[in-house]
């Protein structure tokens, strides 16, 4: 059993292998940005159907097409026409492009959580007249908002909203990215030199609706973290042209986005912030 399993997992990677050379090789191409939505609406359909099956080589094989397809991406033409064909929560991929057209997200459940395997979120960044893939920092989780901040050097720089989960606890991320010199990288702009920013909270503790563990407000001005859940007490970093400083204590008339009544109290977290 153990020797098939072996065996089994060597053609897989071998096919994966396979697959790679033809991504880098530009075997993948698409005239359009419906025909990437298209193919990728039927990777999925494929990747639902393999998650109710134990073995998890088909997921990490469908997986990495469904990375080749994204990574074959290299028009800002094609990226102009995925936004216009793609309808949120109409598909089961998130896709977001920036303001100024020089960021776009991929991100997915990978159905990978209970295995050793990680796929990496997919950002797409424009340099010069090309969109360059990149896998980025940290844990998958599914994107839902970028937002851009000014800088006072006029750096294009943006903040990255996520969520996911883990068992009865929810994560909020918010991670910072610079785009200098045609090139993507962490921007350590948050309290102590980090590029991010993390807040727990109890799921059983939102039955009422969506909340958000993290609010950002003003363009990214101003950025709020649940400090006790469902209070009007919050952490608070503003930003000073340069970097987020914070600013401890600062009492909200309601807190932002949650419904009166709910109650419950954040996981202790947001280790960035003193």
């Amino acid at each position: 059993m153990r020797r098939a399993r072996f065996h089994l997992l060597l053609l897989y990677s071998l096919v994966l292998f396979i697959g790679s050379c033809s991504h880098k090789t530009g075997a993948l191409k698409f005239k359009n940005g419906k025909e990437i939505v298209s193919t990728l609406d039927s990777l999925f359909t494929e990747l639902e159907t393999a998650s109710t099956h134990p073995d998890e080589f088909p997921l990490i094989y469908i997986n990495e097409q469904i990375r080749g397809v994204i990574e074959g991406i290299g028009s800002p033409r094609i990226v102009a026409e995925i936004q216009t064909k793609y309808i949120a929560y109409e598909h089961d991929f998130s896709f977001l492009l920036s303001a100024d057209r020089k960021i776009a997200l991929f991100s997915w459940q990978t159905h990978l959580e209970k295995t050793e395997t990680r796929i990496k979120n997919i950002a797409l960044y424009r340099s010069n007249d090309k969109m360059v893939p990149t896998s980025l920092y940290g844990i998958p989780f599914i994107y839902n908002g970028i937002h851009q901040i000014e800088m006072d050097n006029s750096d294009a720089t943006y903040l990255l909203e996520g969520r996911d989960s883990l068992k009865n606890i929810l994560s909020y991320h918010l991670h910072a990215y610079l785009l200098k010199n045609d090139h993507i990288e962490e921007a350590p702009l948050f309290p102590d030199f980090q590029s991010s920013i993390t807040a727990k909270v109890r799921a059983d503790s939102v039955k009422m609706g969506e909340p958000s563990g993290i609010v950002i407000k003003n363009k990214g001005q101003r950025i709020q973290i649940a400090s006790v859940y469902g209070s009007s007490q919050w952490n608070s970093l503003a930003f000073d042209g340069k970097k987020y400083v914070s600013d401890q204590g600062v009492e909200l008339n309601s807190p932002p986005h949650f419904s009166k009544g709910r109650t419950g109290i954040p996981v202790p977290s947001c280790s960035t912030i003193p």
